[in-house]
This record gives C-alpha cells, sequence and structure tokens, in this order.
C-alpha cells in the first residue's frame, strides 16, 4: 500500500441562492472573481492563494484583468483565462505593486498578448516589481499611467464602459519614499492603490484595491454620491482594522461587497456590510464569482473547479 500525504481537492459545489434575471446576451457584461487554492507544502494543506485578481469580459471582446494574486497562482490563473476562451488582455491593470497584487503577472504576459499595461507607476522596488518590470521590457509592453481624475474608455460605442479613477494623487516625495524608504512607507504602499468605478449602464462597480482607512476617508469626503456603486470589491481584502472605513462603505452602499483572499474576514466587517443593507460574498475553497450585467439587471453565481 502507498499512502500519499498532501492536499486534497474538495468536491464542487454551486451557490443558488441568487435569484436568475433575464440578461440581454448581445450586452452582457462579464466579471469573474476567481480563487485558487494551492498545497502549502510546510503544512500539507489547501489554502486560498493570497491576493486580488479580477477578470472582466465585455460585450464585444474586450478583456481586462484587474490583478494577479501571488505568484503561486500563476498557472492556474493562465489556464482560468484560457479556459474563457481568452488568449489576449486588452487590459493588464494592476492596482498597485505589492506581490499578492502582481505576482502572477510575468505570466500573464507570457503567456497572452497584452495590449496595454495600466498602473499608479509606482513599484515598490522589490522582486515582484522587479519580475513585473522586466517581463514588460522583455515583451515590449505598452504602458499608461494613471491617477486622480483620469478616466477611461473601455469598449465599443454603444456598448462603452467607463472607468474613473479617484485615487490616488502622489507628489514626487511619495513616489521616492515609496520606492526608496520602504521601511518607513508600508502603509503608504496600500495607499497607493489605484481606486476605480467602472459604471457601465445603470451597473456600477467599484475596485478599491488595497486602501487604508485614511484614503477611503479623504476620498468619501471629496466624492461621496459619485462614489456609490452597485457592486464593489471589498478594501484590502475585507479587513476591518486597516480598510473598510464605516463612512466609505456608507457612502458606496453597496448592494453586494466580494472579498478575495480570505485571511480577515470576520463578523465584524459583515455586520458593517449588512448595516448598510449590503451583501458580502467570498470563497473558502477554490472557484469563483461571477457578476453578469446586461446595464440594467445583474445576476450572481457561483462555480467550484
Amino acid at each position: 500500500m502507498i499512502t500519499f500525504l498532501g492536499c486534497i481537492t474538495p468536491p464542487a459545489e454551486k451557490r443558488t441562492d441568487f435569484k436568475d434575471m433575464e440578461l440581454n446576451p448581445n450586452t452582457t457584461l462579464k466579471i469573474y472573481f476567481p480563487e485558487f487554492d494551492y498545497c502549502n507544502p510546510e503544512t500539507g494543506k489547501n489554502e486560498i492563494v493570497q491576493g486580488d485578481g479580477i477578470v472582466l469580459v465585455f460585450p464585444d471582446g474586450t478583456t481586462m484583468v484587474i490583478d494577479s494574486f501571488m505568484s503561486t497562482a500563476s498557472e492556474k490563473f493562465v489556464n482560468f483565462i484560457k479556459s474563457l476562451g481568452i488568449y489576449k488582455i486588452d487590459y493588464l491593470f494592476a492596482t498597485h505593486y505589492h506581490s499578492d497584487h502582481i505576482g502572477s503577472m510575468p505570466a500573464l504576459i507570457a503567456n497572452f498578448e497584452i495590449g496595454q499595461f495600466i498602473s499608479n507607476g509606482t513599484p515598490f522596488g522589490d522582486k515582484a516589481s522587479t519580475n513585473l518590470i522586466q517581463a514588460l521590457e522583455k515583451y515590449n509592453i505598452n504602458q499608461a499611467v494613471i491617477m486622480e481624475g483620469d478616466v477611461l474608455s473601455i469598449g465599443k460605442q454603444p456598448l462603452t464602459a467607463t472607468m474613473k479613477i479617484f485615487w490616488p494623487t502622489l507628489s514626487e516625495k511619495d513616489k521616492y519614499d515609496v520606492i526608496y524608504n520602504p521601511g518607513k512607507t508600508a502603509a503608504l504602499k496600500n495607499l497607493t492603490s489605484l481606486v476605480s468605478k467602472l459604471q457601465y449602464g445603470d451597473f456600477s462597480i467599484l475596485f478599491p484595491g488595497d486602501v487604508y482607512k485614511k484614503g477611503e476617508k479623504e476620498i468619501a469626503k471629496k466624492y461621496g454620491n459619485q462614489l456609490k456603486s452597485t457592486v464593489m470589491k471589498a478594501s484590502h481584502h475585507g479587513e476591518w482594522y486597516t480598510a473598510n472605513h464605516p463612512l466609505f462603505v456608507r457612502t458606496i452602499k453597496p448592494e453586494v461587497a466580494v472579498i478575495q483572499d480570505t485571511r480577515y474576514i470576520t463578523h465584524v466587517i459583515d455586520n458593517l456590510y449588512k448595516s448598510n443593507k449590503g451583501k458580502i460574498l467570498y470563497r473558502l475553497t477554490q472557484g469563483y464569482t461571477l457578476i453578469e450585467t446586461d446595464g440594467k439587471n445583474y445576476t450572481i453565481s457561483e462555480q467550484s473547479f
């Protein structure tokens, strides 16, 4: 008899607690929030890979990937995107340069045609940033730096979506400190996160990256109702003591908040969103949450791989 020690993949599951609605298939935007697990060599157990990674497929076939988890997700993330029939990523979008948001980007760049790489232009000078920069240079990827006030137009008329950037505005000193004084600016790194809102018809979704409470509070006071969104990706993986300021959540007032990377989930966050009439979604096993919208209605489904 041979005994294999290590990780066992749990059986597939499907959530059906969201009522289906009729969507126009010709105008449907699809937003995938996958989660991947890996076998931790130290424990021999399956664990969810750290970080965020979101795939958007627009009605005209335009594709966007926002962040890319740790590098431990590289192979699975590449295979997942290919399973969607995607071989070109029109927009590869990094909210900020932490390894749990850009770790798998070199693998994406090596495996897909990339139309444009979008970021805040402030790498951290660490291994993950260096690997990404080298991949961008090796494959001669077109790069764009965006900041507060920029607006991106995505897709073709009449199915165009807009993405407005609310944060950050970084001074040259901020940028210098982030890159060259890492020991003094740990919090500032997450505060460099691009905070953006995608508007498609009547549907909207907010992507705040890992922005901390200090930034959330400033954004909420400055932009108010402009932040209100149908759905949001919860800030900093749903961590309540560094992010998800009550004013920020109350201002956005999402009907649904999605958490990727479940290390920090507590009843505090659940109650915070419930008190604002929102619902928290997260996965404890690998699979994906899919939000589909035709700009009027939206549906949510969850699948395991």
